[in-house]
C-alpha cells in the first residue's frame, strides 16, 4: 500500500521539485524513498506505541487533536531525518518536507479516511501482528 501512495506521491510532486527546486529525476527518486521511510516508519511506531485512534484522526477530515497534531509533527520531522540521510543538506530536505508534507497527508487520508480498517490494511497483517506482540510483551513484562 505504501508503494501506491508513493507512486501518487511522485506523479503530484515529482514536477514541482524539479522545477521550483532544480531536483534531478535521481534526486526525485531518493525523496520518494526517503518519503516511503518516513511514512512507514511514523505511522508503525505510533500504531505500536500508541495504538490507531491518533492515525485515524490525523487521516480524517476530522479537526486534529493535539496528538494529531504533534503525530504531524513527527512525521515532518522524520521526513527531513530521511532526506538528510539520502544526502540533502538540511535547507533541501526541509524545503522539500515544506513541498511534500501537505501532499502525503491528503494522500494518506484519501487512503484511510478516517476508517480504521483502512489504516489496518496500510499496515498489512505484519505491521498488526508486531504491534500485537509488542504490546502483550508490555502487558505481560508488567505482570512479572
Amino acid at each position: 500500500m505504501f508503494d501506491s501512495i508513493l507512486d501518487s506521491l511522485k506523479g503530484e510532486v515529482g514536477n514541482t521539485l524539479m522545477s521550483k527546486l532544480g531536483l534531478s529525476e535521481a534526486e526525485v527518486d531518493k525523496t520518494m524513498q526517503g518519503s516511503k521511510e518516513a511514512m512507514e516508519t511514523t505511522i508503525t511506531n505510533e500504531a505500536k506505541n500508541n495504538g490507531m485512534d491518533t492515525l485515524v484522526n490525523l487521516f480524517s477530515d476530522k479537526t486534529n487533536t493535539s496528538g494529531a497534531s504533534n503525530l504531524l509533527g513527527t512525521l515532518g520531522s522524520n521526513l527531513i531525518s530521511s532526506l538528510t540521510s539520502k544526502g540533502f543538506d538540511s535547507s533541501k530536505s526541509s524545503s522539500i518536507a515544506t513541498i511534500i508534507l501537505p501532499v502525503i497527508t491528503n494522500l494518506l487520508s484519501s487512503k484511510i479516511g478516517g476508517d480504521s480498517s483502512n489504516l489496518t490494511s496500510i499496515l498489512g497483517s505484519d505491521g498488526i501482528s508486531d504491534m500485537i506482540e509488542d504490546k502483550a510483551k508490555g502487558f505481560l513484562k508488567g505482570l512479572f
